[in-house]
């Protein structure tokens, strides 16, 4: 059973579409931070590939999982949503809202160690905004299908906004270059792209209105709902500092060195900062980069920069108006650079290279690269800005330039606006 997509178009769906498919199928579990759209995409995708949706949302009704964890129990509740004539394979079962380490009388692993014993006759999908990697073992989660959800990506959406044609040439660049039109094209998108960003209640505003002022009200809820996960931890004092930390990312960008940069770690251990990063990591309201040295040298620990998880969200918490991006000619000179980290950083995390590390910086920070990314084989250096540095040091680097994407011995120049396609 298959019905057309909504306008908010996810890759997830198809991701899912082929975990559906698999022969050797496990129990999926879909994480990402409050707000990315999980919940919604889960909801397509089911609507799209099963008869029936059932969803056990723990966050409206945690009794759910109260009492013992049986299969006996488990089958009641849920043949009171099926009909007799109804087959579990054409049956999604969502357990929605997965949000902390112990529900009810159970903690989270304990949860799921009942799905992956006990309900793999049944099509079961968990979503969670935990940081499953910190929380649960290795060998648990090698039990489950793992999908991680991000804000929607640039290509996301171009293909909202049904421009597939211009999509394809950005996938082809390297083959033939953008037209002038094509560029103008894409620059009008990237200025909206780094306005709205890429929550799905700000993006789906502006589909639905083109309204930039309904996109702010917009924009305001969601960094209100985040506000209000940090107001709601019980610490009074890890609180007040990951509200300090959360709000202080943004002032970087109001000055000339503009670099999301902690140092002497040591100090925010001393009065408790550490913590209060490591929730808000947890939560996926924010990202951390650790400083190295050397490619090859790991992080060194004394060292980070603080991202938020949206582009979105960034340009809300500096008061950056649509107008501010929409008058300028040349978007890297936006909040001195750090706005084109930050979306480099986000298209990066949805590109095919594995994992982004950290930055790096030599010994006298006199030469730095933006990200240190990993693919199957190597370390790949990204640098972000205007110009095209070709580096020796190692055996390829990516430079994030605006027009044009070449390839030269040892580099990859790629438009910023490409970046999730490498």
């Amino acid at each position: 059973k298959r019905k057309e997509g909504r306008d908010l178009y996810r890759d997830i769906i198809a991701g899912l579409a082929s975990w559906k498919d698999k022969a050797d199928r496990q129990p999926a579990v879909v994480t990402g931070a409050v707000s990315v759209g999980k919940t919604t995409a889960v909801k397509e995708f089911a609507e799209r590939f099963y008869n029936k949706l059932i969803i056990f949302d723990l966050q409206k009704d945690p009794s759910i999982l109260s009492g013992e964890l049986t299969r006996k129990n488990f089958d009641e509740k849920t043949q009171a949503y099926m009909d007799v004539t109804e087959s579990k394979e054409d049956i999604l079962v969502v357990i929605d809202h997965l949000d902390t380490e112990k529900v009810g009388n159970h903690q989270a692993a304990e949860v799921l160690r009942f799905i992956c014993y006990n309900l793999m006759d049944y099509n079961v999908c968990v979503i969670t905004s935990l940081n499953v990697w910190r929380i649960f073992s290795e060998g648990l989660l090698a039990r489950f299908d793992l999908f991680e959800m991000y804000p929607v990506s640039l290509r996301e959406f171009l293909i909202i906004n049904r421009d597939r044609e211009l999509l394809e040439c950005v996938e082809h660049m390297t083959e033939k270059e953008l037209t002038e039109e094509q560029m103008a094209k894409m620059l009008r998108y990237m200025k909206v792209y780094l306005f709205t960003g890429g929550m799905p209640l700000a993006i789906q505003t502006y589909m639905d209105t083109r309204d930039i002022g309904a996109v702010t009200e917009a924009k305001k809820k969601i960094a209100e709902n985040y506000l209000g996960l940090i107001e709601k931890i019980p610490d009074i004092r890890l609180r007040k500092k990951a509200k300090d930390i959360y709000l202080s990312i943004c002032e970087p960008l109001q000055k000339e060195d503009k670099r999301y940069r902690y140092r002497k770690t040591w100090m925010l251990q001393k009065h408790g900062y550490d913590e209060a990063v490591e929730w808000l990591c947890d939560k996926g309201l924010i990202l951390r980069m650790d400083r190295c040295v050397s490619a090859g040298s790991g992080q060194n620990g004394k060292e980070f920069r603080l991202y938020y998880n949206d582009i979105g969200i960034l340009t809300w918490f500096c008061k950056i108006r649509f107008a501010d991006i929409a008058g300028v000619q040349d978007i890297y000179q936006l909040g001195n650079g750090a706005l084109i980290e930050q979306a480099v950083l986000q298209q990066l995390r949805v590109s095919e290279l594995s994992e982004v590390t950290g930055f790096l910086t030599d010994e006298n920070e006199k030469s730095e690269v933006t990200f240190l990314c990993r693919s199957e084989k190597e370390t790949v250096p990204v640098r972000t800005g205007r110009k095209e540095n070709v580096s020796v040091q190692y055996p390829m680097t990516v430079c994030i330039t605006w027009d044009k994407a070449k390839v030269y011995e040892k580099q990859i120049s790629i438009p910023l606006f490409a970046v999730w396609n490498l």
